[in-house]
């Protein structure tokens, strides 16, 4: 026309354009604007650049001042030509911004522009609040909903899908059933939030049986769903309605189907060959989904096959591949793996890094064939992976392989193949270390492991069991053991498991005789490194806690032994803020002088499993398990073994030290993050007002645990603050056991003796009693309680009565002869050294506390509440092994009342009415249960010991007449303390009706 000399008009001009808009021809439209710029429509050149995606023009254009002023039409254009760029959505919120300053008020249309930008980029929060704040003066439609569920794609949060589409529900948007297949209820938005739902299906479901007319998009939706979930009934349920409505399928519902047999390969084996039997274009999708269920099944001759059918009709793919490999991987069938990854090679298929890494791992015990893979690997151009790294690595360090050919350069190469990563930007990771500690501690390569373990505290990686272990046993086997416990001196955590390490490492490399002495020095050394250590510092998730706990959710817990640290931990299970005091500068200390065992009876391992199942894991790693009832009793006539009339073989309990047993406890409350604990604490002042004060803290304390001993200072203060009325006063009883001395000697763990009958070995783990042989003072026994060969020693215990002349022996040679004269057949001489002599000689011991109790646990005032456990309500001699575990069951009871009252002062009332009788019901017990096993009254032990086993003769002959004695019933942790001592009382009774009645009858006989 320009060249014939002709003009257009707009109509013309327009025509052309509009034609030029709908072909996507924006070149053609701009080129067509040059003669006519000022008589062409605006809108139009916008709308044909928007279909063309030039959005850099129409913003051009829309600034520019030819063809009108910019409308609301053609600025809604501009936006959705930025909005199909996914670098320039903030662009299309720009022009919105600006329409009022034009004297332009936005539509639905605009805001849909925006909408669909912000779904470009993803930004569901920006769309929502984008829709929110138009929603006063714009009513949103249908397809302002479908953009908004389209912002996220298929990661929406399926609740917020459901969200939405209540939203458009309730704008009137969503349409009766009858009418939905109109499509005025957007059935798109329906489907994408279908989609969005993921594992979801319940909601999928429900959404489908409101689709009266739904289309296989629709079933295909929801068929994803239930693939995400491994719903594979009721994907196949769902494959049935298809067919009944006879909706055309696809091969994406039988993939979907296929996927979601996840756990039954040969129903997706059936689904893969019903689709072709349909004749559907199932692509590597649906191969791929029944070649997962295969290699989940570890079925890897099927998932060959469904591989080798998908390269028949041209689907065989990388990813098809790889997962056929893996499958062969795991099965162990290397040389498979090998064939398939070769077979890619072939086809020019490009085998991912998976598939490489799975051959390597498969050919776990073909060291070479590894290092070819890698080799071959990075000829391809890619790079190893942590996978592949650690299993040429850990082929490195197999004993199989290493029987091989090169057996020293192994541990080389492994070296070499983990710099090599480094220096590629590959961080080695915790099974990496491992792996290259194990091959340096097989090749005794000690200074490299140790190294290595160092290195790896010093990245921060937490060494485990696997890779300390052999950095320790590498040590071990070169005499230096010391610098693998060394090595974990950074890092508390590591120090106790270091030296278990040590100690088995060792111990087999070490005479038996040399082993006790260097098993001490060992286990000082540990926990001279564990009280040294520092002190994590907490973290802001414990201020975060801690805040929403809120002020009144503060406990003090007074003392850290076993009763004070189970509280702590207990309260802090249950969202407490926990302080812990302690006296003394390591609760955990072992004391030579004070060697005390504990037997963790039902009780004590009740609580235990309540506050932390690894904490019972750890007590049996650490204790020995007395199951049996037998002793071994050493006369100088030679060691004879009995039976134990006093245990129960059925009920499984736990020797292990107390301080080994606290520091079990005290790991755990380091741990946690919501425990302050405050050693060296010393004498504190407690003072309460509307809470308690503990020294210079603040008075925010509104439970107060007192756990700090038979001395308590907390009871004190309650009996203070109660007026003096005396409920805080102790209340003691006499018990034969009571007032009793005592003093631990200490022995080497496991020993040999020469006895008449030959040597002997006195293993760590036996029960013996050393019985005197003095025959000019009294005879007096030696106990030595099993304890885990792991600690080295083992304590003997010595109990006598106060006035006994072993405690008139104050030096080394006064007990030496004292020994001699008492136990010429156990020459302590040759067991203990000169140091522990003289400590023993010259330690006055302790005495046995009598059997006590308060008359009340709980004092309440104002909301504040101070709570009584362990040997500060209670305290007993050891005769029936009840001292550790009545106060872990103080803190079970405390725990159960906590949970089943809204307050702390509720539940310490309910406390104090649960826990009260069986407090005295305990010291009634140990009164009589067992206080003459410590040979302190050889008669009335005898006498005792013809009762105990005439009531269990009873108890065989009937067992429903005549009760346990006391000693066994105590042992059945379910029953109470208040059950036990009522069946003790009513065995008693009847015992001695019975004796009585006997009596009588030989009387009456003898009269006659």
């Amino acid at each position: 026309m320009a060249a014939a000399g002709l003009r257009g008009d707009a109509f013309v001009n327009g025509a052309l354009l509009s034609g030029a808009e709908r072909g996507s021809a924006w070149p053609a439209a701009v080129a067509l604007l040059e003669p006519w710029a000022s008589e062409v429509p605006r809108n139009t050149v916008l709308s044909a650049c928007e279909k063309g995606g030039r959005w850099y023009l129409a913003l051009s254009l829309l600034e520019a001042g030819w063809g009108g002023a910019p409308s609301l039409i053609g600025s809604s254009a501009a936006m959705a030509a930025c909005a199909k760029d996914v670098r320039q959505w903030s662009r299309s919120l720009v022009i919105l911004e600006q329409l009022p300053n034009r004297r332009l008020w936005p539509d639905t249309v605009a805001l849909n522009s925006a909408l669909r930008a912000c779904a470009v980029a993803g930004q569901l929060a920006l769309a929502r609040q984008l829709l929110r704040s138009f929603s006063a003066s714009l009513q949103p439609d249908a397809v302002s909903f479908h953009t908004l569920i389209s912002a996220a794609g298929p990661n929406l949060e399926w609740r917020c899908g459901l969200a939405i589409l209540a939203q458009q529900r309730a704008a009137g948007l969503d349409l009766p059933p009858s009418r939905f297949a109109a499509g005025n209820a957007s059935p798109v938005a329906v489907n994408t939030a279908l989609a969005a739902l993921g594992e979801a299906w319940a909601w999928s479901l429900h959404l489908l049986e409101e689709l009266p007319t739904a289309d296989v998009v629709t079933f295909g939706a929801v068929m994803t769903s239930l693939a995400r979930a491994a719903q594979r009934q009721r994907a196949l349920q769902l494959l049935d309605v298809l067919e009944e409505r006879k909706l055309p399928t696809n091969e994406v519902i039988y993939s979907a189907a296929a996927a979601a047999c996840e756990g039954d390969w040969q129903e997706s084996l059936q689904l893969l060959c019903r689709g072709r039997q349909l004749r559907l274009a199932l692509d590597a999708v649906a191969y791929g989904a029944c070649c997962n269920c295969c290699e989940k099944s570890s079925c890897w001759e099927q998932a060959l096959g469904v591989v080798g059918a998908a390269a028949c009709v041209a689907h065989g793919s990388g990813p098809l591949c790889n997962a056929g490999i893996s499958s062969c991987a795991k099965s162990g069938e290397w040389t498979q793996a090998v064939k398939a990854l070769r077979a890619m090679v072939r086809r020019h298929l490009r085998a991912e890094g998976t598939s490489w890494n799975a051959c390597v791992s498969a050919c776990t015990r073909r060291w070479p064939l590894q290092l070819r893979l890698l080799e071959l690997q990075a000829a391809e151009g890619l790079a190893v992976d942590l996978f592949g790294l650690n299993a040429a690595i850990s082929g490195g360090a197999d004993t199989e392989s290493n029987q091989e050919r090169g057996q020293l350069g192994r541990w080389r190469r492994a070296g070499q193949l983990l710099g090599q990563a480094g220096a590629g930007g590959l961080e080695p990771d915790l099974v990496s270390c491992n792996a290259l500690a194990l091959a340096l501690a097989q090749h005794a390569q000690w200074q490299r492991s140790t190294a290595l373990l160092s290195r790896g505290l010093a990245a921060r990686l937490a060494i485990d069991a696997l890779g300390r272990q052999a950095a320790v046993s590498a040590a071990a086997g070169a005499w230096q053991w010391r610098r693998a416990l060394l090595a974990t001196e950074s890092d508390e955590a590591q120090v106790g498991e270091a030296l278990q390490d040590a100690l088995g490492a060792c111990a087999a490399r070490l005479a038996p005789t040399a082993a006790p002495r260097l098993v001490g020095s060992l286990r000082r050394l540990a926990l001279s490194l564990r009280s040294t250590a520092p002190r994590a510092v907490r973290s802001r998730r414990h201020a975060a806690k801690a805040e929403e706990a809120g002020a009144s959710r503060v406990a003090a817990v007074i003392g850290a032994g076993p009763a004070g640290l189970a509280a702590a931990l207990m309260l802090a299970k249950r969202q407490w803020r926990v302080r812990l005091y302690e006296r003394s500068a390591n609760p955990a200390a072992y004391d030579p002088g004070k060697g005390f065992m504990y037997l963790i009876d039902g009780r004590g391992q009740h609580c235990l499993k309540s506050l932390n199942v690894d904490l019972f894991e750890r007590l049996v790693d650490e204790s020995v398990a007395m199951a049996d009832a037998k002793i071994g009793v050493l006369t100088p006539e030679g060691l004879t073994e009995r039976v134990n009339p006093i245990k129960d073989a059925a009920r499984k309990s736990y020797w292990i030290p107390r301080h080994a047993f606290v520091g079990i406890l005290l790991d755990e409350v380091r741990r946690c993050e919501d425990i302050s604990l405050h050693l060296e604490s010393g004498s504190l002042s407690l003072s309460h007002d509307a809470g308690f004060r503990i020294g210079d803290e603040e008075g925010d304390v509104s439970l107060l645990v007192g756990a700090d001993g038979y001395r308590s200072t907390v009871r004190e203060r309650m009996e203070e603050w109660d007026g003096g009325k005396g409920n805080f006063e102790v209340k003691e009883f006499s018990s034969p056991s009571a007032g009793l001395r005592y003093k631990v000697l200490t022995l080497p763990g496991s020993f040999e003796l020469d006895t008449p009958a030959g040597p002997e070995t006195f293993s760590s783990e036996g029960f013996y009693a050393i019985r005197g042989a003095s025959k000019k003072r009294r005879k007096q026994k030696l106990g030595l309680i099993p304890v885990s060969q792991q600690f080295g020693t083992r304590t003997a215990n010595l109990i006598t009565y106060e006035d006994d002349e072993v405690w008139e022996a104050e030096t080394l040679e006064q007990f030496k002869a004292y020994a001699q004269d008492q136990w010429p057949h156990f020459p302590l001489e040759d067991l203990v050294s000169e140091e522990e002599f003289k400590r023993f000689a010259e330690n006055r011991g302790g005495r046995f506390p009598s059997p006590q109790h308060c008359a009340s646990a709980v004092w309440r005032s104002n909301g504040a509440v101070a709570v009584l456990l362990g040997d500060a309500l209670h305290s007993l001699p050891p005769d029936i092994g009840q001292g550790v575990n009545s106060a872990l069951e103080d803190v079970s009871v405390c725990a159960a009342c906590l949970d089943a009252q809204d307050d702390a002062s509720a539940a310490a009332l309910d406390f104090e009415k649960r826990r009260m009788p069986d407090v005295k019901a305990l010291i009634r017990i140990v009164r009589v249960a067992a206080p003459f096993q410590y040979s302190q009254a050889p008669w009335r032990g005898r006498l005792w010991n013809v009762s105990f086993l005439s009531r269990l003769l009873l108890n065989k002959l009937l067992p429903k007449v005549f009760d346990l004695p006391l000693f066994l019933q105590i042992q059945q942790s379910e029953l109470s303390y208040s059950e036990v001592w009522r069946r003790g009382s009513r065995g008693a009774r009847r015992a001695s009706a019975l004796g009585l009645l006997l009596a009588g009858v030989l009387l009456r006989a003898l009269i006659h």
